[in-house]
């Protein structure tokens, strides 16, 4: 194809993709909200498997231009730093995944470079220079006439200025401050467990655990950074926090207490519910998972939001996965990864009890079996996968690197993104023929 780009379009504000799979391509921004990712109904769909499905969105207005992230699982990078949102000015370079974008904020048409559409080439148009009618002033008229009748507009109204069309985003960013109360309190002839989190309007957070049984209490607080507020207030909103509907309150019939109370406060917007001794609705669960869940990332706690008995239970059920995946491992690529992860949770789980239980120890010399023999597996399938590269035999190599990616399925490991990216690469090589 050759390369063509009308006026309007060259000085456009656009995406240069400096580095991945789609390096090369130029993308002009359209006024208004343009998505990207991998899915196919993405303004701007890539190849980039390390891209979330809508990874995010780029909002024109003119010539400012925004980026945000859509709760993507690799985030959005903007000069080195990952963030929610920002406004972009020539020459930042966005991180997505293994994508690396140039935003330029557009010119003038004769200093923007050309970009392959598919239409005439530069020859082609310079040949019909000479014979093209001048259509230069019938434009100028028609563009005198469109003056006159926006300033006539503009009289007739009072002198109020035209209203600038506005750019309404797919989902409406919940307004900071964020206030959040959650409670968890598991009650019975025993023992009595409550996990309670607070975030205050100044962005503290702050978690209490009470273990009667255990004689356990942990206290931690800590200021939460205002982009990770933001984040949550975005997850929440997702969540269906501001439409959740408490059931009927139950009764239990040996006196026992399972109570889940959560209540969220974003700008003007208020929304809560209230569970006891039910089933927890899955809006509900979600919406607390989603709460725990930044409650341990920001504070580090983790496994002491659950009662001892509960976390040995989870321990060994972890470590009866993690056995029958080792006894498994020709079965599937995958499954020594997976038992090794396993034995990671069962640890975990393990990290605040003592005495650890009678199957930690046979748990730890579990483990340690099955990393040196993904590791032994892996070096292996690696060795087999860059003999067939060197070797240029593209579909053999094609086939390698998809085992070496199911021996390590986690797109987050750096053996994965490696495999990955060569797979991409041979692939590549097989479309233009040079398998053949």
């Amino acid at each position: 194809m050759s390369d063509k780009r009308t006026e309007q379009d060259a000085g456009a504000p656009r995406l240069e993709v400096v580095a991945g799979p789609d390096k090369g391509l130029v993308f002009a921004l359209p006024e208004g909200v343009a998505t990207v990712g991998r899915a196919g109904n993405s303004t701007l769909a890539l190849k980039d498997p390390l891209l979330s499905r809508q990874h995010c969105q780029f909002s024109r207005n003119g010539s400012k231009v925004e980026v945000a992230d859509l709760d993507s699982a690799n985030g959005t990078i903007v000069n080195g730093v990952e963030v929610p949102s920002a406004t972009l000015k020539d020459g930042d370079e966005i991180l997505l995944g293994d994508t690396r974008l140039i935003f330029r904020a557009g010119g003038s048409a004769a200093e923007a470079p050309l970009v392959d559409l598919g239409f005439d080439s530069p020859e082609d148009v310079a040949s019909d220079s000479a014979t093209r009618p001048n259509w230069r002033p019938l434009i100028w008229a028609i563009a005198a006439v469109a003056v006159v009748a926006i300033a006539a507009s503009f009289i007739l109204r009072g002198g109020s200025a035209p209203t600038e069309p506005k750019i309404v985003a797919p989902v409406e960013a919940p307004v900071l401050p964020l206030v959040v109360r959650y409670e968890k309190v598991e009650a019975n002839d025993s023992n009595i467990f409550r996990y309670g989190m607070e975030l205050s309007p100044s962005r503290m957070l702050s978690i209490e655990i009470d273990d009667l049984s255990e004689d356990r209490h942990v206290r931690k607080s800590a200021e939460v950074p205002v982009e990770n507020v933001e984040r949550l207030a975005r997850r929440l909103e997702k969540a269906g926090m501001f439409a959740l509907e408490s059931p009927s309150q139950g009764i239990s019939p040996d006196g026992s207490l399972m109570r889940r109370s959560v209540s969220v406060a974003s700008g003007k917007r208020f929304g809560e519910a209230v569970v006891e001794n039910r089933v927890v609705p899955p809006a509900i669960s979600d919406v607390c998972d989603l709460l725990e869940t930044f409650g341990r990332n920001e504070l580090g706690i983790w496994a002491v939001q659950y009662p001892t008995e509960k976390l040995i239970e989870l321990a060994r059920e972890s470590f009866t996965r993690a056995r029958n995946l080792f006894e498994q491992r020709d079965i599937s690529h995958g499954n020594l990864y997976d038992s090794v992860k396993a034995c990671r949770e069962s640890i975990f789980y393990l990290e605040t009890v003592e005495p650890k239980p009678d199957f930690n120890v046979e748990m730890l010399d579990l483990l340690e079996d099955a990393e040196a023999e993904l590791s032994r597996r892996y070096e292996e399938q690696r060795f087999r996968a860059d003999r067939a590269i060197n070797l240029k035999e593209w579909q053999t190599a094609a086939e390698e690197l998809r085992i070496l990616r199911e021996q390590i399925p986690d797109e987050d490991d750096p053996r994965n993104a490696d495999a990955t990216r060569k797979l991409l690469d041979v692939e590549n090589r097989i479309r233009k023929g040079k398998g053949k």
